[in-house]
Order: C-alpha cells, then structure tokens, then sequence
C-alpha cells in the first residue's frame, strides 16, 4: 500500500513538555510531500475558523476498504509515554448510505529506523474515538492510553526496545466502516501533555474501551461483551473483502490475518485478528 506521506521540519528538541500541547501539523509553516492512495488523498484549501491559514482535505473513498491512512513524519523522534494523546480540528459532513454518520479514526504509532515498521508499531483500534459534529467544527482527541499499553508490552519483551524512536503518526479515518466516499477537514495536529483548554471548540468525550471482547481459535472467532449483548460479527480479509459474517461467533476455514468488525446495539469495534 502506498502511503500519504507528509514529512514535517519540526524539531521536538526544542519544545518545554510542560506545555500543553505540541503543534505537530498545521498546514502553514510546512510543505509536505505527498502520495496519494485508492483509500485516502489529501488536499490543502483556505482555513476557516476556528482552523486558520490552509488546513487539509482528506478525501476517503467508500468504506475505507484497505484502512487507508494519513502518515505523519516528525523530524525527532519522541517518547509517547510523555504525552496524554494526540488532537486535531476536524469538520465535514459524512454519510452512510441517506444518515449522517460519525467517522471513527485508528491510531498507529511506528518507527522509520526499524527494518520493518510494523515490528514496532503500536496501535489503537479499540478506543475509536469519532468525529461527531455533522457539519461543524469538533476537536477530536484520541489518547494513547492503548498505544501506551502496547509499549510496555513490547519493553516487558525486550528490555532494550527503543520507546523514545517514534517518528511516525498514522491517522486511519473510517476503515472498514461501509460509508460513503467523503472529505474531512482537518488542522492543528497536536502532541498534547494535557486535555486542557481547547479555546472553547467542543471536546469529543472518548471512552477507554469498547465493551467487546473478541476471541479466536480452531477457526473460530467469537465474541463477548461485557453486558451481555450479542455482536453482530462481520469478518474482511486485509485486502477489505469481506469473508464471512454472524450473530456472536463465525467459522473461518483459512489461517492468516483478518479485520472483524463487531457491533451491538451500543458499541462498534474493529479489530485485527490473527488465526493460526
């Protein structure tokens, strides 16, 4: 897959972290190079406020099949464990099928360094924080509480892994969720220390975790929610095709890697499972 790739001359090394937040992107004092894929391209139109000076246009295609992403590359590499998470100004309105929608996004924190990124990528797909605003300006937060977790996954592993050499940040809008082709505006991408004072835009409350548990074996994947309610399971291959669907469990006949989305009446999760 080919990446959108914007490469940032920010250097962190200059910044106080007792600050609250540390501008990332903001579409003005930089000029990014830029590849496009099938899922994700990006454009850069006049801001309007509260965004200011050019902000960029994410344009998604249908569904999202392939978790297209915007990647950012930051010019130092830093520790997340010094941050509470990540927020961005984001507006658009967005439609699955005739309803507005709300687009979740993925996190995806990686190094270039490494050999191969995915060895050292840590991720979020379970907290899936939205874009609620239906037409209006929202900032969107998504801590990296999950993405924390894994890290310390990886240091328990190995004593040695580098957790200060993260220079990528992945934004994956909308993967896999079956909306229609939409664009997003979004600005100011910011490291933040602190959920302090947005300036009075709205704040996007997000919860830690969906209440959806999913677990696989012997071909199997199944579901358990921890308030009893029965998830409708809807299984896609990595290229986004989709392979199988049921009510609280599904049988797949091959091993390799697959995305399972799984909704309830209260909660939608998309996860990557491995079936060995």
């Amino acid at each position: 897959m080919k990446r959108i790739f914007i490469s940032l001359s920010v250097l962190f090394g200059a910044f106080n972290l007792s600050a609250q937040s540390v501008v990332v992107c903001d579409f003005d004092d930089v000029f990014p190079t830029v590849e496009t894929t099938q899922q994700v391209t990006i454009d850069y139109l006049t801001a309007e406020a509260p965004a200011s000076g050019q902000m960029g246009a994410l344009t998604v295609a249908a569904g999202n099949p392939g978790d297209g992403y915007l990647l950012l590359q930051i010019a130092e590499p830093v520790d997340p464990r010094n941050y509470v998470g990540i927020s961005f100004l984001c507006k658009g309105e967005v439609y699955k099928g005739d309803n507005l929608a709300s687009p979740p996004f993925i996190l995806k924190l990686e190094q270039s360094s490494s050999a191969d990124a995915g060895a050292t990528r840590i991720q979020d797909w379970n907290t899936y924080p939205r874009y609620t605003g239906q037409g209006e300006w929202q900032v969107v937060q998504i801590p990296f509480s999950i993405c924390i977790r894994s890290l310390d996954e990886k240091i328990q592993a190995n004593p040695d892994f580098p957790a200060a050499g993260f220079d990528q940040i992945i934004l994956c809008p909308a993967p896999y969720e079956g909306m229609n082709e939409f664009t997003i505006y979004i600005d100011n991408i910011k490291l933040r220390t602190s959920w302090d004072d947005e300036g009075g835009t709205s704040i996007h409350e997000v919860k830690a975790l969906n209440p959806i548990r999913l677990v696989s074996g012997n071909g199997v994947i199944r579901s358990e929610t921890t308030n009893g309610d029965i998830a409708s399971l809807k299984v896609y291959s990595i290229a986004g095709q989709e392979v199988a669907s049921g009510i609280g469990q599904v049988q797949i006949a091959g091993q390799g890697v697959y995305i399972v989305r799984a909704t309830t009446a209260k909660a939608t999760q998309v996860s990557k499972i491995i079936l060995k």
